[in-house]
């Protein structure tokens, strides 16, 4: 089974040895002396848990959606309690009669913005120099909207556009209509504090914008719990229920593209395979599987911080090709699924004719991970009263120096 190459910078000359060296500090604040079945079944603890300078980058994929993405990224600087702290990758694809997400938010959107963050102290002191901290904040790739060949293979670009300058930045991954609550980088940041787990990842579908109102967003969450087989051998999330927040995270076996809050290393040491071509139903159900057979712990948010505008959904990714080619890629890549044995937890062994894709880690198996899932497929059930417990990952050590290894996927 082919694996995806590694573009190695300097840095990665520091022996694997050196840095498991310090896999310690990552577990249980330092203890000694444990077990490997211990470490293995315990979470690695942050080296360092989320401040009000912990630096957030969201990647936001955007096909066409110019001015509900231009007022996205107004929002998530605007509600954000620590706006200094916050960066974008938009990747947008569009034709040229098209809005442009990013000039649109320049022309239309920053100006009030920054009128809005000076008068409130956040940002620099004048206007004009405030609008040069945030432009210089925004990272922005355009591709022609047959380039994107599906949302998989479109999100799959998006980590072109993120620096990965630190081992503490956390990525969100999102979409291009969203909105958020007041001080959204802080609660996001609290939660994932809370488990106590470098390796946790935040992610749930997310409410729609009306949930801000009398503060239903505060008071709930969404419980994302299971799959479904759609028929055609793919698994597909289960419909979510709201429920009334609790104070921490819990686990779940899914993965939602809509809302993901995780550190950046999730991005580089897992990424979106672009081998995924022209599918959406899957999409979902590998990414979660490759972070969670890598090691990585998925987790339910306890309130809705990023809101989502349902209306007006644009799904014209699909008339951007010929028919022909867009079902014979798409049935390569559910071809891909099933041998990853993202169908029925059994994964087969790599014929060349299925072509190349992101494998599982090793630090799980697919055969563990859907027997984590088994109680919640083609059951509606919630990830609240099933009281899942994590399992435990092959080598720590490796899992914690992952965390620093500033190796990145080539793309």
């Amino acid at each position: 089974m082919m694996r995806p190459l590694l573009a190695i910078s300097a840095l990665s000359t520091l022996c694997v040895a050196d840095l498991a060296a310090n896999v310690r500090k990552f577990l249980n604040g330092g203890q000694h002396g444990h077990s490997h079945e211990y470490l293995a079944s315990t979470p690695i603890a942050p080296e360092q848990f989320g401040d009000e300078k912990t630096p957030i980058h969201l990647s936001v994929s955007a096909y066409q959606d110019g001015e509900r993405c231009a007022k996205t990224i107004d929002w998530g600087f605007a509600r954000a309690e620590h706006p200094d702290r916050i960066s974008f990758g938009v990747l947008q694809a569009r034709s040229e009669k098209d809005l442009d997400c990013v000039q649109l938010f320049r022309v239309e959107r920053l100006p009030g913005l920054c009128k809005e963050l000076v008068a409130k102290g956040q940002v620099a002191a004048t206007e004009a120099a405030c609008a040069v901290q945030i432009l210089s904040r925004i990272n922005n790739k355009q591709i022609e909207l047959g380039e994107a060949r599906g949302p998989a293979h479109q999100r799959s670009m998006q980590s072109e556009l993120i620096n990965f300058d630190r081992d503490d930045k956390y990525c969100v991954e999102t979409d291009s209509h969203m909105d958020f609550l007041e001080k959204w980088d802080s609660l996001a940041i609290e939660d994932w504090n809370k488990v106590k787990n470098e390796f946790a990842v935040l992610t749930a579908y997310v409410m729609d914008l009306g949930a801000k109102e009398n503060g239903y967003a505060h008071g709930s969450m969404v419980d994302c719990c299971g799959w479904s087989n759609d028929g055609d051998g793919m698994l597909r999330g289960n419909q979510c229920g709201d429920m009334a927040r609790v104070d921490t995270p819990y686990l779940t076996m899914n993965w939602a593209a809509g809302f993901s809050f995780h550190r950046c290393h999730a991005e580089r040491n897992v990424p979106i395979d672009h081998n995924l071509e022209w599918i959406f139903t899957g999409e979902e159900v590998d990414r979660a599987a490759r972070l969670w057979t890598n090691g990585y712990d998925l987790y339910l948010p306890t309130r809705g911080f990023v809101l989502h505008n349902y209306s007006h959904a644009n799904q014209g990714f699909w008339r951007a090709g010929n028919p022909f080619d867009i079902d014979k890629a798409a049935k390569a890549s559910r071809a891909k699924l099933i041998e990853m044995g993202l169908s029925d937890g059994h994964s087969r062994e790599h014929k060349e004719s299925v072509g190349h894709y992101y494998p599982m880690g090793k630090q799980r198996t697919v055969e563990q991970y859907m027997e984590f899932s088994r109680p919640a497929i083609n059951k509606k059930v919630q990830c609240r009263s099933l009281n899942l417990e994590r399992v435990p990952v092959a080598d720590p050590a490796s899992l914690a120096a992952s965390a620093k290894k500033p190796a990145a996927h080539e793309l």
